[in-house]
């Protein structure tokens, strides 16, 4: 797509194989999904999902006023000498 002529059989070739690679992936995630609730009762499964669910909390990207350079007071950037 960055050319200045893309070649749009390549393109296409290219977009099909992500989809592929995608379906793929929600295909295995589904059937991991269908046998942890084969393996599971009722309320283990329901567990687990609620933690599956709370996994992904408190990541970087969720905590940005909490990064540690604010808390400990270093300089921000264009502050200081300039090291």
């Amino acid at each position: 797509m960055m050319e200045e002529k893309p070649n749009k059989g390549e393109v296409g070739r290219l977009v099909d194989k992500i989809a592929d690679t995608q379906k793929e992936l929600l295909e295995q995630r589904v059937e991991k999904k269908l046998a942890m609730k084969e393996i599971l009762t009722a309320e283990q499964f329901k567990k687990f999902m609620r933690m599956r669910g709370e996994r992904g909390k408190g990541r970087m990207g969720d905590r940005r006023d909490d990064r540690p350079h604010r808390r400990q007071g270093f300089r921000q950037r264009g502050e200081g000498p300039g090291f």
